[in-house]
């Protein structure tokens, strides 16, 4: 109990190298105004946009597309020429309640059928032909044409594929201006009657003598989410731009060391690369194509399985491709020139600001002056347009198809022109995101530090760090003995020798009795020198097989010098012949015995230079198929 209540304690001991509280930022000002800030305006943009598009639609309703077929015929009564369908067409096209909230076109049915189709038109008021003998009928003025038992009706043609909201809005509209023009029909025909002639039940059909009817044209399919699929299409579409432009950034910005991934508790910073901004830019643009091609396919095949109707598939992945394509052009360009707070402008410009303005709700006609205004340039309306046109109206060019592929496209166009002349600008100016100097500081930190967390102890990763980079250090001066004859002090042999062969990354090696030895010009020193202290950690006096604290890897480090620490390996092996006359040679070689002296013709080329003095390790040429050479 006493060690687990230890161990408790030291778990809850903070950290002596995290100093820093929580009290001490959180009485820094900018850490509260500028989220306050920030956060408050934009919060207050997306409510004004988004509650301002809903709140009130039928207030701001103006110039909804509504079409009025009038097929009356009209009846002769007495010497009169009776159209009444005429005077209810006048009728609305006059009325402010009607015409200042719908724009009312007269056409023939063919007319009103092809606009429905062509995503022009709401809905289509359609007075049938025998409308006005009917209403005589019912009043008891019996006329040619009169269909037998028929009651006066006129028809309301939903496009169900335009919009369900649109549709209530149109439908909204019509049925209380058609219900004042059969009260006032009703009162007209009352006229013609006498009243004596007039039985009650008359009289109650002309108070009130059309009838209303509401029929949806050319209906949806089951798998239409009632008119809204086109609609979630869009919008999954526009996220998926959106999303994927995000993803990317954060994707390269971390393999590129110039953002930080954080996983739960896993913290990782990569090492910045020296990137200049347009290389960057570059990369982004390239991955962001492909992603969302991926990702709206994901997209599309998920709502198939899940039973939406989808016809001509192939033409909507393409044509959502290029829309999320365009989307996500536009959040890489912000990210590249507003940086982190690009994200919170894309979510304002394409999401809510589409969501307001875009009709997928609320049709454009009911939309404030402001938003309408907004939905000609905002990507999500023009996406929509498309979505529905391949969706519900037979992939018709001019059913919105040209004019979200062009809106599109031009987007896209727009997006690589801004962030081609904004980063080049940046890049030309000097304004990287980290300066090259500041990337060179960076790099040789990283290098270090690599270099002291690998190899194969501290002390010598500092000496070799420090002989790569070739500074002058202290070094160490051998006795004359040794630099006559490069030999251990005292003359003491092994019995067996064996050398390291020759490497490149550690080729440094201590002066053994070969002849890889000092310079016969230097003086002779003593045992040890002091000013290898900072780097040399271990020394001795006569350094024998049998010392301890030197690495003795191998039989011919019994002849190390004093002072060394220990002798570095090289990874790559190179067998050499011996030369005649070589001083010393050995009895075992690294791949077997020795045997005779080898005579092999010398070639011309640059000699070994002299070795320098002061270095942390003795500095070897790679020699191939000659001996050693004697030192100078």
């Amino acid at each position: 109990m006493p060690a687990h209540s230890s161990a408790s304690g030291r778990r809850r001991t903070p950290d002596p190298r995290l100093p820093v509280p929580a009290s001490r930022l959180l009485r820094v000002r900018a850490l509260w105004v500028i989220p306050l800030v920030v956060g408050a305006v934009l919060v207050a943009a997306i409510a004004g946009l988004y509650i301002g598009s809903v709140v009130n639609p039928v207030a701001h309703l103006r110039g909804l597309p509504v079409a009025v077929v009038n097929q009356d015929l009209g009846a002769v009564v007495g010497s009169r020429h009776l159209q009444i369908g005429r005077q209810v067409q006048a009728g609305l096209q006059a009325s402010p309640a009607v015409s200042s909230k719908l724009s009312l076109d007269v056409m023939t049915l063919p007319q009103a059928e092809q606009a429905m189709d062509s995503d022009d038109l709401y809905a289509t008021l359609v007075i049938p032909p025998g409308f006005t003998a009917s209403l005589l009928n019912v009043a008891g003025l019996h006329v040619a044409g009169a269909v037998g038992g028929a009651a006066p009706q006129v028809e309301i043609l939903n496009n169900q594929r335009a919009g369900t909201l649109g549709n209530q809005l149109a439908t909204g509209v019509l049925q209380p201006a058609l219900a004042v023009a059969s009260h006032r029909i009703g009162r007209q025909l009352a006229a013609l009657v006498p009243p004596g002639a007039q039985p009650a039940s008359t009289q109650m059909l002309l108070a009130n003598p059309v009838t209303v009817t509401t029929t949806p044209y050319r209906p949806l399919p089951p798998g239409a989410a009632l008119g809204l699929s086109a609609f979630y299409v869009a919008l999954l579409t526009l996220m998926c731009g959106f999303l994927g432009g995000t993803i990317v950034n954060s994707v390269v910005d971390s393999a590129l060391g110039y953002a930080t991934t954080e996983l739960g508790p896993r913290w990782r910073q990569r090492q910045p690369v020296p990137i200049n901004r347009w290389q960057t830019l570059l990369i982004k643009l390239a991955i962001t194509a492909v992603l969302t091609a991926v990702l709206v396919g994901v997209m599309l095949l998920v709502a198939w399985g899940l039973g939406m109707d989808m016809p001509h598939a192939a033409a909507l992945w393409a044509y959502t491709w290029l829309c999320a394509a365009s989307v996500g052009v536009g959040m890489i360009t912000l990210f590249a020139v507003a940086g982190n707070y690009g994200q919170l402008i894309g979510l304002l410009v394409f999401v809510y600001a589409g969501l307001a303005s875009a009709g997928g709700t609320v049709p454009v006609q009911a939309l404030p002056g402001f938003l309408r205004l907004l939905s000609n340039i905002e990507p999500l309306r023009q996406v929509l347009e498309g979505t529905r046109s391949i969706l519900y109206f037979d992939a018709q060019a001019d059913a919105g198809l040209t004019r979200g592929i062009l809106a599109a496209s031009l987007g896209l166009v727009f997006w690589l022109v801004i962030a081609t002349v904004v980063v080049r600008w940046y890049d030309r100016k000097g304004l990287y995101r980290l300066q090259p100097d500041l990337l060179a500081h960076v790099d040789k930190a990283v290098h270090e530090y690599k270099a002291e967390q690998t190899g194969p102890d501290p002390s010598l990763r500092r000496v070799l760090r420090f002989a790569d980079e070739r500074v002058p250090q202290p070094g160490v001066d051998a006795t004359e003995v040794q630099q006559f004859l490069v030999r251990a002090d005292l003359g003491d042999l092994s019995v067996v020798k064996d050398h390291d062969a020759v490497g490149a990354r550690r080729g440094g090696q201590p002066v053994g009795d070969h002849n890889r030895g000092p310079r016969r010009g230097e003086l002779p020193g003593s045992g040890g020198d002091g000013r290898l202290r900072r780097q040399v950690e271990c020394r001795g006096r006569l350094v024998e097989q049998e010392d301890v604290g030197v690495g003795e890897l191998r039989p011919g480090q019994g002849d190390e010098l004093p002072l060394t620490g220990r002798q570095v390996p090289a990874p790559l092996t190179h067998l050499v012949v011996v030369a005649v006359r070589q001083p010393h040679d050995h009895l075992v070689r690294a791949d077997g015995p020795r045997r005779r002296d080898h005579l092999v013709e010398r070639r011309l080329r640059p000699r070994v230079g002299d070795r320098l003095r002061d270095c942390a390790a003795e500095q070897v040429r790679l020699l191939r198929h000659h001996s050693e050479p004697v030192p100078e």
